[in-house]
């Protein structure tokens, strides 16, 4: 779906007002610290949210390089090597979860795996803004990772 929409997308009228809400901006601070959780139940619950969070970090990150591809070319480059990006880390992540045998701890490892996999992607999605765009753009759109 992702991928579609990008090739028909369009690109709002800056002059359009819209009355909606600007969505909240998601920083590596927001993503919570799990490992300490001793309940099971618990840090299933907070690796599941911080795979979230990860999760919307690379997305926020990638349309932020998207936004500073000028050629439909280098768009659907870009687009289709984070597609391949994202499929082998759910497959790595599912895999990591097949090695348990409860259920719980399975998603545990699997949601652990996302976030490790998504904050290295973080990292070298960095790599990619910083070495195309000046500095400060890269440092206003780029987070330290703790």
């Amino acid at each position: 779906a992702f991928f579609f929409s990008e090739q028909t997308r369009v690109v709002p009228d800056p002059s359009e007002k819209s009355a909606t809400a600007s969505p909240t901006v998601e920083s590596l601070e927001d993503l919570p610290e799990c490992s300490s959780l001793i309940d099971d139940e618990d840090r299933s619950d907070c690796y599941e949210d911080a795979a979230a969070i990860s999760g919307r970090l690379v997305e926020q990150l990638s349309e932020t390089i998207l936004s500073f591809e000028d050629g439909s070319a280098g768009r659907m480059a870009f687009l289709e090597m984070q597609q391949a990006w994202e499929k082998s880390r759910d497959v790595d992540c599912a895999f990591v979860q097949d090695q348990t045998s409860s259920t719980v701890i399975g998603e545990i490892e699997r949601n652990s795996c996302l976030v490790d996999r998504n904050l290295t992607r973080l990292d070298q999605l960095a790599v990619y803004l910083c070495s195309d765009e000046d500095s400060t753009s890269c440092e206003a759109a780029v987070q330290p990772i703790p």
